[in-house]
């Protein structure tokens, strides 16, 4: 009986304190415009951005700290841009998002904005106390690949896409045989203003009906460093320490399997006979897919989907429809599909108009 009563004194007192959980209120709360500047490694991610077929996304493990943290209410009302996207297998440095967050401001400052029928309480001085600290906050439940480096505050009307003034990516692979020499004169090439058409959204209009394809890995490209001219970042030092601690673990772990695949290799090349001793085509090793064996150029290789294509197999399964324009000339495509994802709700509409001469992907 002894048991049986404790258990009912455990349940009950349970039921108690979950009935005393009551919903965030945000609306007592300031908000502040803030960039935030991360780092992840995206070996293990399908991208960057939130996807519609995964979860298994840097941005979608970010708006799950940003919503367990209660930094955000939810997606659509934090005013969220991101600098860029990187795909599947792509980490980042750098990689910069734009948010309103919750703030502890109440007497205001850069990108703060306070709710009209808040006030500062009487019993303390808001203005002494420092702001909330973001850094510490989201890193304590992220990932340990995704990490917050610093943060700023930033004007309302600043925008991590649309701000940013200079995106630089590199590529990592190993010298081997390589000429870099030749490599670099090729590169540039492409310094300098050109059509880069190739590298943004598909826009038959501007003549690009479906990309080449190319056969280049993943994980060797980072988003190494995204420029702002209106920004001061603050670093948490804690965090700093927290983060090289991560990333020297991450380092050594790597390096003592590169140390053993290398032991591997050394041994191998030592006992071979001198008769298997043929260069290895290490300039090939970072590609994907079959090796020919005569060079094609770019533009003569097979080509992605066209847009037209991807249209018609996504109005066959029914995540597209469409409608007559209002001009009567031109059909309207329009997403059907929606999606929740992490309690907030997230829209995934695509609008596409065409006409004789334009076929644009908007």
């Amino acid at each position: 009986m002894s048991d049986a009563k404790d258990e009912t004194d455990k349940s009950n007192n349970k039921q108690k304190k979950e009935g005393k959980k009551r919903p965030f209120d945000f609306s007592v709360h300031p908000k502040r415009h803030v960039a935030l500047r991360m780092a992840y490694l995206g070996w293990d991610y399908q991208g960057f951005a939130v996807q519609e077929n995964t979860d298994n996304t840097v941005e979608a493990r970010l708006f799950e700290a940003l919503l367990k943290t209660r930094l955000i209410q939810d997606r659509q009302s934090s005013n969220y841009h991101r600098c860029g996207r990187t795909d599947k297998g792509v980490s980042a440095f750098s990689q910069v998002i734009s948010i309103d967050l919750r703030s502890n401001q109440f007497c205001g400052g850069l990108g703060v904005i306070v709710p009209e029928n808040v006030g500062v309480p009487a019993a303390e001085d808001k203005t002494t106390l420092p702001e909330l600290p973001y850094v510490k906050m989201l890193n304590r439940v992220l990932p340990q690949d995704i990490r917050v480096l610093d943060w700023s505050p930033a004007a309302q009307g600043f925008s991590a896409r649309f701000d940013c003034q200079s995106r630089t990516y590199r590529y990592y692979f190993p010298r081997g045989c390589l000429d870099v020499e030749l490599m670099t004169e090729a590169a540039k090439r492409y310094e300098g203003t050109h059509d880069f058409r190739n590298l943004c959204k598909m826009d038959v209009g501007n003549g690009v009906p479906a990309k080449p394809q190319t056969a280049s890995m993943d994980y060797p490209l980072v988003l190494f460093d995204c420029h702002f001219d209106s920004l001061s970042w603050t670093q948490e030092k804690e965090e700093v320490n927290y983060t090289l601690a991560m990333l020297q673990q991450h380092w050594t772990q790597s390096a003592v399997r590169a140390s053993v695949l290398f032991g591997m290799l050394q041994d191998l090349e030592t006992t071979t006979n001198d008769s298997f001793s043929a260069e290895p085509p290490n300039h090939c090793l970072l590609l994907e897919g079959t090796r020919q064996k005569n060079y094609k150029p770019l533009l003569e290789r097979p080509c992605c989907e066209s847009l037209e294509s991807r249209i018609n197999h996504f109005v066959k399964r029914g995540r597209l429809e469409r409608e007559e324009g209002e001009n009567g000339d031109e059909t309207v495509y329009k997403g059907k599909r929606s999606k929740h994802i992490h309690n907030s709700s997230i829209e995934y509409q695509n609008h596409i108009k065409t006409d004789e001469s334009k076929l644009t992907l908007l």
